[in-house]
């Protein structure tokens, strides 16, 4: 009896068991088939329901427990499908499921986990070596720095007054129309249906729009675009693409009603031309996108091929012949691929769809194609290299193929989704780009390191709209202006800065030689000239370049200006015929140099000089010789458009023989005559010199013509009030005489200054029992000296009058053997500079190139030592009499 009881409850026992199991089997198949069907919100509740059901069973149990968290990762629910992941993995569930640690690797990277990400994407991949598209998602890691690193300027803003809690995204401009905006939502409001989406567990979605009013400002609350049920029908519709005049609307349709998968397809719909509504409307002013809906004409399917596949995202041409978009249908390289369609009319049906191509396709999906200008295609990608789930990408199209797509980097990327971006049209807007995209990102910029959303919540996901504007870049242009020969700050230098784009500008240095113009006045893509000048320097021209730069730049610009010389300048080679001075094509180049001085200084008047050797002309004086010439170089001047005012022409024969400033060297017959700097090519030194050739030479350089700045005060006659056109420019004296500056320019005395000496000897003002002063000419300069046998230095300068010689213009940068090292960034000379002094005498004794060390914190502008004494010859230095006398 025992054993049949025994026997009745080990049978009960087995028929709830397999009744339980049934059961959890049913619903099951249930939530399998709904999942099938994309109906994950219905199918994740079967999914728990069969789950709870479940005692046993454990393989069954991580069956249902890693379908639950697709369903919430395919609803975007990131943080509960990561949850799940993660505790399948600890229960090795990886070893039926490997697809684990992919979508593990996706999560982490949604939350910018990278190093996480990797290490799933290579366990992943260890279990299925041959999933490309793995491999490819894996290898993209090593981009995702480099695109943070080199993040663009973009700025986001969250558009939270347009934005629900549901998806809102695609947003597309109504044609040219960019004061009216159409995005799609799957919001609940009190208008739209009360049919819940399964898949999202959110409205089906409907086409909303916003306007801007004539004051600029956008509407706060979307309105649905159409209420007659042409477009927004009980299905989802969305991702609208505008023809120019917002008369035809091309949009995606899909309808998962009736517990039953069904297709996504691409329709058309246009206003009625004809539509007497529509002509009233023109007759009360208002424009064809503010026409009542009614006019929409029923919505119509466009035929792309099989309806076993889905058709989506439509993206249109301005003249309405071609379709891109994107399709699961045969023949592509992944999930979704971009397609593209045309036909020969708007009058025809597209053609047979064409894929794109694996230059922009990958095995992954490529979705949401807009187009810009009908040049450049933008899509979402997660198979190209990106940040996260669907980057942002552009490609250029090219006739039937397209370019290398682009990743639109960080921010408008982010470890989330982005898609659908639209730009305004380029115009004159300060901003140089401005738009809307749509993504799942929780922040405006979620990976700015300047911003911490470290501890921030973040819940289930969902599609906004963002706005993203590229600011301007800022510029400017700064810098220091210094006399190219004393290297000093130069104060009250006008700048002028002419801009590629017709500005103009103009700052003045101040006391330090610093101008600036700032980020008002210097604007990107523009090629700028800098012109300096100031009274008694030559105007110097520059160029700037605002081109290039991908960052705010503050450009420095030092320059250096010239300072207008005292001394004759010569001028390049001109050559004669014998005996004439017309002026042959081929020297005219060399007078480039000084058109150029003309024309960029108009203040300058010149005299051009013209210099004939000692040898004699027959029939013609050298004078008459001289005069013609430098008049032939004057009328070439005039010529180019040089006032004549500004030219004075003087011939002085062979009575000026050139005195080298430098050593030369003149090649001749194959060999080479050399001049030492500070030789007078006199006619008695030439005559000495051996040799026809080198006599030639030497002759060959007193031929020249130079030109001498005589006045930096010029006036055009034009600008000078009473003044006739005729009249010379004048300059009156402190004693009232008239001079003719032009005509008659003044001219400087040079007084020869020379030292008293007797013989040998100099006295010596003693002012300590081993010390005294004597007198010394340094570079024409009477100057006192201190003798100091136990000076470290051999010759030093006092660095005040080293200074006050450089302001005096005495010496200047190229004195300086080390040039711009010599001096400091404020112009200043340096302690120990050294500096060459051009002629240095003391009593009968000369010496040249006279090297003297820069010495602060001295009482004497110039110390001389024993050793440097000795430079000038053996001397005995009397210390009780105070005499100073030179030994032969």
């Amino acid at each position: 009896m025992k054993t049949a009881k025994k026997g009745i409850v080990l049978l009960l026992m087995v028929t709830l068991a397999a009744a339980a199991l049934a059961q959890s089997k049913s619903l099951a198949q249930k939530a399998d088939a709904l999942f099938d069907q994309k109906q994950y919100i219905a199918a994740l509740a079967k999914y728990e329901e069969a789950y709870g059901s479940i005692k046993g069973n454990k393989i069954e149990k991580n069956r249902l427990y890693f379908q639950m968290a697709e369903c919430y990762r395919l609803m975007n629910n990131f943080p509960k499908a990561e949850h799940i992941y993660r505790q399948l993995v600890g229960s090795k569930f990886y070893t039926t499921e490997p697809k684990i640690y992919f979508y593990l690797a996706e999560m982490y990277r949604f939350e910018n986990k990278l190093e996480e990400a990797e290490e799933s994407y290579k366990r992943y991949i260890e279990i299925a070596p041959n999933d490309k598209y793995a491999v490819s998602r894996l290898n993209s890691l090593a981009y995702v720095g480099e695109l943070f690193a080199n993040r663009t300027r973009h700025v986001m803003k969250r558009l939270d007054s347009w934005n629900t809690e549901y998806n809102d995204w695609a947003p597309r401009f109504m044609g040219a129309d960019t004061n009216r905006l159409v995005f799609t939502s799957s919001r609940i409001d009190d208008e739209a249906d009360a049919a819940i989406d399964a898949w999202t567990g959110q409205a089906f979605s409907d086409l909303y729009h916003v306007f801007r009013d004539r004051k600029g400002n956008w509407s706060a609350t979307p309105e649905r675009f159409e209420k007659d049920g042409r477009i927004n029908s009980p299905a989802n519709e969305g991702e609208a693409c505008f023809s120019p005049d917002g008369r035809t609307v091309y949009f995606s349709r899909c309808d998962a009603r009736r517990n039953q998968t069904q297709g996504c397809y691409i329709y058309v719909t246009s206003k009625s031309a004809a539509d007497a509504k529509d002509r009233k409307s023109k007759k009360k002013g208002r424009s064809d996108s503010d026409a009542p809906s009614a006019e929409w004409e029923p919505a119509v399917r466009i035929e792309l091929g099989d309806t076993a596949y889905n058709y989506l995202y439509p993206a249109v041409t301005s003249d309405g012949l071609t379709l891109y978009f994107s399709s699961d249908m045969p023949g592509g390289s992944g999930d979704y691929d971009l397609w593209v369609a045309t036909r020969p009319s708007q009058a025809d049906d597209f053609g047979k769809p064409v894929n794109l191509g694996s230059v922009v396709n990958t095995a992954g999906r490529e979705v949401f194609p807009v187009l810009r200008d009908d040049t450049l295609l933008y899509f979402s990608s997660n198979g190209l290299p990106g940040v996260g789930g669907q980057d942002l990408f552009c490609t250029a199209i090219r006739g039937t193929r397209c370019t290398k797509p682009q990743n639109l980097g960080v921010p408008i990327n982010s470890s989330y989704d982005e898609m659908s971006i639209i730009y305004y049209p380029s115009s004159t807007h300060y901003m140089i780009e401005r738009g809307y995209f749509s993504s799942n990102r929780p922040f405006d910029d979620p990976h700015n390191p300047k911003i911490d959303n470290k501890g921030k919540k973040i819940g289930q996901l969902h599609d906004d709209l963002f706005y993203f504007e590229l600011p301007p870049l800022r510029y400017s242009i700064e810098g220091i202006v210094r006399d190219e020969k004393s290297m000093q700050l130069v104060e009250g230098a006008r700048i002028l800065l002419v801009g590629s784009d017709g500005s103009e500008s103009e700052v003045y240095t101040d006391k330090k030689g610093f101008y600036r113009f700032g980020t008002d006045r210097v604007r990107r893509d523009v090629i700028y000239k800098l012109f300096v000048s100031k009274v008694d320097y030559f105007t110097l021209e520059e160029s700037e370049s605002t081109r290039g730069y991908t960052t705010d730049k503050d450009i420095v610009h030092d320059m250096r200006i010239e300072p207008v010389p005292k001394q004759p300048v010569v001028l390049p080679e001109i050559r004669y015929d014998l005996s004439k001075w017309d002026l042959k094509e081929e020297f005219m180049d060399s007078l480039m140099d000084l058109y150029l001085v003309m024309m960029n200084n108009p203040d300058i008047v010149v005299e051009i000089r013209a210099h004939t050797d000692c040898q004699p002309f027959i029939g013609l004086t050298n004078d008459t010789l001289s005069q013609r010439r430098a008049q032939s170089v004057v009328d070439y001047l005039v010529s180019r458009g040089i006032e004549r005012d500004r030219l004075v022409a003087k011939g002085y024969a062979e009575r000026m023989p050139r005195t080298l400033d430098r050593d030369i060297t003149v090649r001749r017959g194959g060999r080479a005559y050399n001049f030492s700097a500070g030789t007078t090519l006199e006619c008695d030194y030439i005559n000495r010199l051996p040799g026809d050739d080198y006599r030639e030479v030497a002759h060959q350089l007193n031929r020249r013509i130079e030109f001498q700045i005589l006045r930096t005060d010029y006036v055009p006659r034009r600008v000078v009030d009473n003044m006739s056109s005729d009249t010379p420019l004048v300059r009156q004296t402190e004693d009232g005489k008239i001079i003719d500056l032009v005509n008659k320019p003044l001219e400087e005395s040079a007084e020869e200054v020379a030292i008293i000496h007797d013989e040998n000897m100099l006295p010596v003002a003693m002012i300590h029992s081993s010390k005294g002063e004597i007198s010394c000419i340094v570079n024409g300069a009477r100057m006192p000296m201190l003798i100091d046998e136990r000076f470290p230095e051999p010759v030093a300068i006092a660095w005040e009058e080293a200074m006050s010689l450089l302001y005096q213009r005495r010496i200047n940068k190229e004195d300086f053997p080390e040039r711009d090292n010599a001096f400091d960034p404020e112009g200043n000379i340096l302690d120990k500079a050294t500096v060459i002094f051009k002629e240095m005498q003391i009593g009968p004794r000369k010496l040249a190139n006279v090297e003297v060390v820069v010495v602060k914190g001295v009482d004497y502008k110039f110390t001389i030592n024993r050793s440097g004494l000795s430079r000038f010859g053996g001397y005995e230095f009397d210390k009780k009499s105070g005499k100073l006398f030179f030994l032969d």
